[in-house]
């Protein structure tokens, strides 16, 4: 069902529209002639849309221009008097790639001191630089530094690490470095995920752990539409993808209330998009941008997709959980990203270049596992580097480790530093200069 308004060229008849998001203030919208109560929707969206010849209570309506229409399905504006839709904006097309090797080329140097080998190495993907045309790529350096403090010493432990950003086809790592203090015997592995973990166990007494990882990295454009047809929801799997891909879509275990209106949430979208696969997780991500608060410090990881999903507000993990939940539930295969994001001036959140961030991948049929960030309500490009991937966040936290005797009074701080290395172009730097100041 789409409700259409207009506003007619003349200025007869003033409208307004109000949208009112989860949670409301008040179930009611009264004037001296007119009371609405909604307490008894039965919309699984939850958002409300009203378009009214005068404002009712005292809430921001906004008035339509004359000559304005705007078309609303299932609580969203999805066009305006020009009957387009906005888009989100992407980088232009990279150009043609010559040649996926280059012989010669260095492959990046990895630096373990914890490592229990002379060399003090961890050995490297065996995949060779990528070549890209300038303008098409970013290069990035990253530092992470992780330190644990204990009131009283720690005599034993084991920990596992996740740092070591992805080499594939769309991110090329130039150089990474990990220093551990104090060390401790280490070994390295690719786990069923295909993360680069680092294990390592301390023997000695300590009450400090220090773990830094520098990267330099480069990511590369990446296409997100297919070229050979539009894919549409409900997807259709052969038996063996569809046991390969079950891990990434199953839901989490929630009461079975708490599923149906997840589900009927997720496809209020599909049903708004017809059913287009890009369209709808399109328009999700927007949505979880727009109508959801980030306020860190909300929520906790024990927070369930249902938590942020009432209360509206959270943090990049919880929208990348709450994405990740509804894509399944519509039978898309999502998983977990960790990584980092470079926020310039077109970022209205600064802070989240500061820690790790989290995002959504779902997998795209003819396409592959592409990112969607609802933090940002953008698609992943290249501005966010990747570094570790899972069902959920257990399986892809950058660090973990288990305490075996002592440690009381565990103190943990984290910082993170992405910076561009690059040529910026002038009229980009000159916007970052002056978000700055």
């Amino acid at each position: 069902l789409h409700v259409v308004a207009y506003h007619d060229q003349t200025g007869f008849n003033a409208l307004h529209y109000l949208r009112r998001i989860p949670p409301p203030s008040s179930t009611k919208l009264e004037s001296d002639l007119l009371e609405l109560d909604v307490s008894n929707s039965v919309d699984e969206n939850r958002t409300l849309t009203v378009v009214s010849t005068r404002p009712l209570s005292d809430e921001p309506w906004a008035e339509l221009e004359p000559g304005e229409m705007r078309v609303i399905s299932r609580g969203q504006l999805i066009r305006t008097g020009e009957a387009t839709r906005p888009q989100p904006s992407r980088p232009p097309a990279p150009a043609a790639v010559s040649g996926r090797v280059q012989a010669g080329l260095d492959t990046p140097r990895v630096q373990v001191t914890s490592a229990p080998s002379s060399s003090g190495s961890m050995p490297a993907p065996a995949l060779p630089p990528l070549v890209a045309q300038k303008g098409n790529w970013h290069t990035y350096d990253i530092t992470h530094e992780t330190v644990y403090r204990y009131e009283t010493p720690v005599e034993t432990s084991s920990h596992t690490v996740r740092l070591q950003p992805v080499r594939d086809l769309t991110q090329d790592v130039l150089e990474y470095k990990l220093e551990i203090s104090p060390p401790g015997q280490a070994y390295s592995y690719e786990d069923v995920f295909g993360n680069h973990v680092l294990s390592f166990q301390i023997s000695q007494p300590y009450t400090e752990l220090w773990v830094r990882a520098y990267s330099k990295v480069r990511t590369f454009h990446v296409d997100t539409h297919s070229s050979l047809r539009s894919t549409r929801i409900p997807l259709v799997w052969m038996p063996w993808q569809r046991q390969m891909m079950n891990p990434f879509l199953l839901p989490p275990e929630l009461p079975e209330t708490e599923l149906r209106e997840l589900s009927g949430f997720g496809m209020s979208f599909a049903a708004r998009r017809s059913f287009d696969l890009l369209e709808t997780l399109i328009d999700l991500n927007e949505a979880l941008h727009r109508d959801f608060k980030y306020i860190p410090g909300a929520t906790t990881l024990e927070t369930s997709p249902f938590d942020v999903f009432q209360e509206r507000r959270g943090v990049c993990q919880d929208f990348a959980n709450l994405f990740i939940c509804l894509a399944r539930l519509l039978g898309v295969p999502a998983r977990y990203r960790v990584g980092y994001i470079h926020t310039g001036a077109a970022y209205h959140n600064q802070i989240q270049s500061e820690a790790s961030h989290a995002w959504a991948e779902v997998y795209l049929p003819s396409v592959g596992w592409r990112g969607f960030d609802p933090t940002n309500g953008c698609l992943v490009d290249l501005d966010h580097i990747r570094v570790a991937t899972g069902r959920n966040y257990r399986d892809a936290t950058p660090t973990a480790g288990t305490l075996y005797a002592g440690g009381h009074g565990e103190r943990l701080e984290v910082s993170v530093q992405v910076t561009r290395t690059d040529e910026v172009p002038p009229a980009e730097a000159q916007e970052t200069q002056q978000a700055q100041q």
